[in-house]
């Protein structure tokens, strides 16, 4: 009996972060073991928000991200809350679904708010990157060139840069 009450005064669960019990599968007076898992925490300064933008709209942030204005919209208890953010990647696009995953720094106010799993409206405001665009494979030559017309409709070989190619 000693030996049990010696071990339970040892038991106690610490952390030297600031956290968030995510779930746990503790009742009082339950029998528990060591080196079991108890339950999920998460750190509130590494919460972010993320979210994915199809190939299409990536002319709309390629090359722009720290103009690009971002705002997090959420409802809190009923009250509707609004902060900005900053993005914090460059997108990258995954040939599954052809979609660029960003994640978003929070403000510190939000991570005190937001519980992980929890959706938000994601705004992004930002100027259109014409010098980005899709171009059809068939368009592109096997010297990495295209064509391309000039003010006066003549047409010119033009080299470009390809920041992301896809299957089709």
């Amino acid at each position: 009996y000693q030996e049990t009450q010696n071990n339970l005064e040892k038991t106690n669960f610490k952390y030297d972060f600031n956290r968030r019990i995510k779930s746990h599968n503790l009742a009082v007076g339950q029998y528990i073991n060591a080196g079991q898992s108890y339950g999920k925490i998460y750190a509130k300064k590494s919460l972010i928000a993320k979210s994915n933008i199809h190939q299409n709209k990536l002319q709309w942030v390629i090359d722009n991200i720290q103009n690009i204005q971002v705002n997090i919209n959420y409802n809190y208890f009923g009250k509707e809350k609004s902060y900005s953010g900053k993005i914090r990647n460059n997108p990258k696009i995954f040939d599954i679904n052809k979609f660029a995953k960003i994640f978003i720094d929070l403000p510190k106010q939000a991570k005190q708010e937001l519980l992980v799993g929890m959706l938000v409206d994601l705004e992004l405001k930002c100027n259109y990157n014409d010098e980005v665009m899709t171009i059809s494979r068939n368009a592109i030559q096997k010297n990495g060139k295209i064509w391309t017309l000039d003010d006066s409709n003549k047409a010119k070989s033009q080299e470009i840069n390809i920041i992301y190619e896809d299957k089709d």
